[in-house]
């Protein structure tokens, strides 16, 4: 019996947004749903590595397109020695590098009318190739992306926690939505997975973080009450373990940094070129005792006691 016949059961994947599909690693039997969606782009949650190496490799031929599958996975025991997952790892994250290359290029000829570099020939290497970007000048992808675009071009095995989570998880996003902006293909499409789909409140974080990031706006129990609305959640799945994930609290403030206008003038909201590193504790203390004041303003004002005048009134002189 084959990984994916194991995996088999009706989870058919849902959709957060235009582009964007979720669902458990069972979704990854629904071949026909891949072919028919054109879902070109991976991205893995707390899934094995070893386990997606495997149905990596059962998946691939049956699909007709060229896929790219990263895999966040904090398990410091992957194990490499594998040649399944050496596979797996070479060929995705050679992948990788060239769609990020690619991107690069275009975004050349957009700004200069003319590229620096040729774009590599063929997508279909199973060594990857290191690209040097540490003296480019800032790109379209830098300016969109919160963290380094050299971190994303060395690897498409994540082993990240907390708030870096909650940031490649979404750079990785904007990289694949960027792509299929320029390529011309409006019909491609991500495929977000975890081992248990919407039953996992790591995954459900993780798509609220994604909601927030394009909503800026946005509270975070409207983004919880959007996904709730096209996913089902069952009852066992608790909010404040949605709400409270690590690093998600964190990564809201990265995004209000980056994403909202702060008013003319103000620095807030400016989206930096480099890696976007977590606001500093003055600064957030700063906001909290600006976003207190901004509350204690809309609070409505004690009555005073009519019999306790705060002064009393001056009595008129008769001379």
């Amino acid at each position: 019996m084959t990984i994916l016949e194991e995996l088999d059961d009706a989870s058919i994947p849902q959709k957060l947004d235009n582009h964007i599909f979720f669902g458990s690693v069972h979704s990854l039997t629904h071949t026909d749903f891949l072919v028919e969606n054109n879902v070109r782009f991976f991205i893995n949650v707390d899934i094995s590595t070893e386990l997606i190496s495997h149905v990596y490799h059962e998946v691939r031929p049956n699909l007709a397109d060229e896929i790219v599958i990263v895999n966040i996975d904090n398990n410091s025991q992957i194990p490499i020695d594998s040649d399944l997952v050496r596979s797996f790892h070479w060929h995705n994250t050679s992948l990788l590098q060239q769609l990020i290359h690619h991107l690069d290029f275009l975004g050349d000829i957009n700004n200069n009318g003319e590229p620096l570099t040729p774009p590599p020939e063929s997508h279909y290497r199973n060594a990857y190739v290191q690209f040097d970007h540490s003296t480019d000048s800032p790109s379209i992808l830098d300016r969109l992306l919160y963290g380094k675009k050299s971190e994303y071009s060395r690897t498409n095995i994540f082993q990240v926690t907390n708030e870096a989570k909650f940031q490649v998880f979404n750079d990785l996003i904007t990289i694949f939505k960027y792509s299929i902006a320029q390529s011309g293909n409006s019909n491609s499409n991500i495929l977000v997975l975890s081992e248990n789909g919407s039953s996992d409140e790591n995954l459900i974080s993780l798509l609220m973080s994604t909601v927030l990031k394009e909503n800026p706006t946005f509270n975070v129990y409207q983004a919880l009450q959007f996904v709730k609305s096209i996913a089902v959640i069952p009852d066992t799945v608790r909010d404040e373990k949605i709400l409270w994930a690590t690093g998600f609290i964190n990564y809201q403030e990265l995004i209000k940094k980056n994403e909202m206008y702060w008013g003319l003038g103000s620095q807030k909201g400016l989206r930096l070129t480099s890696l976007a590193s977590p606001i500093s504790k003055i600064e957030r203390k700063q906001r909290r005792r600006d976003d207190s004041n901004i509350i204690r303003s809309k609070l409505p004002q004690p009555r005073q006691n009519p019999f306790c005048s705060a002064e009393r009134p001056k009595r008129a002189r008769c001379d």
